[in-house]
């Protein structure tokens, strides 16, 4: 972005964003907006030099030397103290450069000195949220938006800081439809439809989260904020392949980003390569908290005992992670404990589908069928695509004996899997007790193809006693077609 030249007989001063800062440029319309009269004890030689200056500092920082830029912005304020505009580039910087507590420091002075300045203000509470002071961010943030509610930067920002401290469905409603009022907006960046994204993953919409995110891409293939949604919607899908692909994509782009390798690591992880993930996540575990905490969680998922997990969970009790590994941990041993888990889970993290699969799970082996095939049907509106969703639904439904809802279930799982004996073995009894004898005479004899003897032992014995019966039957002519 190239800053706004003004002319040194306007004795005004306006700013524009530079390359390095992330707010909006503004035009020469909007000049009043950012002016200031000089001091009235300042020579009119000084606010001369003042101005030829800070006009200098532009011109070096459009042409990116940012050494000479800072040069001559620190000439400008030492012939006029009180410059704002300086101090806000002065700011966009340091910011650049990660000395994030300079930045900070000249931000907080274009405010002083220009106090509903709100450019210097969304610079700011953008800086919080990356300091992690998301309560000072938040309240920065609020400030900006009611003094311009077009304050465009201010709502990926705030969007961050309410997810970061958990806030509610309503104050997370209430920000979406300000987020969808800005999308019908023209010339609106591809960050606020990453913003909006965020927020409709969080509350569970797959579906618009996805749409959101296309719209971003479509405007930008390279968004960060997008693609860093993206991967997080294929990790929650248990699309490992596709996640760590656009992970890895984003981690070359921007080798220094510590939350890329995060999103990689557990990618990876997911993908069943936890060395990899571990050699990503060692060299930045001692200086990135949420490293240090996913890098322990998977060197715990090697863990049998869920005992340390619970343990780590005292600490961190709204962990989706941890809640979501002691979910599949604990399912078959101790389901009563794994139900509360994937609840937990679910709600810490409402769009990862495999938290209510869990939950599902621990349902059909406490035998509450009817809960499960309730659950499960609801599952299969919104993933009809899901094998999971879909095995564990017929298995609730065979045992509930709807056998022809079952059957068509096991149709949908051998069509999709026909190397999968145990799906034709359940087809099969299926139509058997539905009396459609051929067909479970087909079915039965697919099975006994496909089934290995070691790991069906007890079913080929009692398929191998039934079919004798089955054939006379089929030969009497019993049974429907």
């Amino acid at each position: 972005m190239r800053p706004l030249k003004i002319p040194a007989a306007l004795l005004l001063f306006a700013v524009l964003v530079a390359a390095s800062s992330p707010s909006f440029v503004y035009g020469q319309e909007d000049e009043e907006e950012f002016t200031q009269t000089a001091p009235a004890d300042l020579t009119q030689d000084d606010t001369e030099k003042a101005i030829k200056a800070f006009n200098a500092g532009q011109d070096a920082h459009e042409a990116g030397d940012l050494d000479r830029a800072l040069e001559h912005y620190k000439e400008a304020i030492g012939l006029m103290p009180e410059f704002p505009e300086a101090e806000y580039q002065i700011g966009s910087i340091y910011e650049s450069r990660g000395d994030l507590d300079r930045a900070e420091q000249a931000y907080r002075l274009a405010i002083e000195y220009k106090p509903d300045w709100t450019l210097p203000m969304a610079a700011l509470g953008g800086l919080l949220v990356t300091k992690g002071s998301y309560q000072e961010a938040g309240a920065v943030l609020r400030k900006t938006i009611d003094l311009d509610g077009m304050c465009i930067p201010c709502y990926p920002a705030m969007t961050e800081v309410l997810l970061k401290t958990g806030a509610g469905p309503d104050v997370l409603k209430t920000h979406l439809q300000k987020l969808t009022i800005l999308t019908s907006k023209a010339k609106i960046p591809a960050s606020i439809w990453a913003a909006k994204a965020a927020v409709e993953r969080k509350t569970g919409d797959l579906p618009a989260a996805e749409e959101s995110i296309r719209r971003a891409l479509l405007l930008d293939e390279n968004s960060v904020p997008a693609l860093a949604q993206l991967v997080e919607i294929r990790i929650e899908s248990g699309d490992a392949e596709s996640a760590s692909a656009i992970a890895r994509r984003l981690t070359e782009s921007d080798p220094a980003s510590t939350a890329a390798r995060i999103q990689l690591a557990k990618a990876e992880h997911l993908a069943g390569r936890s060395q990899n993930a571990v050699s990503i996540l060692e060299p930045i575990a001692s200086s990135e908290e949420s490293a240090k905490e996913l890098l322990a969680t998977i060197k715990l998922d090697s863990e049998s005992d869920p005992g340390p997990l619970e343990k780590l969970l005292a600490d961190r009790p709204d962990d989706p992670g941890l809640l979501g590994r002691l979910c599949e941990m604990t399912r078959r041993t101790a389901p009563e404990k794994a139900l509360d888990y994937c609840l937990r889970a679910s709600k810490a993290e409402p769009a990862n589908i495999n938290h209510a699969i869990g939950y599902a799970g621990a349902l059909l082996q406490l035998n509450r069928n009817p809960e499960a095939a309730a659950l499960l049907t609801r599952l299969k509106q919104s993933f009809p695509d899901n094998f999971t969703v879909r095995t564990n639904l017929a298995f609730a439904l065979f045992r509930l004996e709807r056998f022809e809802d079952a059957r068509a279930e096991y149709e949908w799982i051998t069509s999709k899997q026909p190397e999968l004996a145990a799906g034709f073995y359940f087809l099969a009894i299926c139509y058997d007790r539905l009396g459609r004898y051929p067909d479970a005479m087909a079915n039965y004899q697919k099975f006994l193809r496909l089934a290995d003897p070691e790991d069906f032992t007890d079913e080929i014995s009692r398929v191998e006693l039934r079919l004798p019966i089955l054939q006379k039957q089929i030969k009497e002519g019993k049974g429907k077609n």
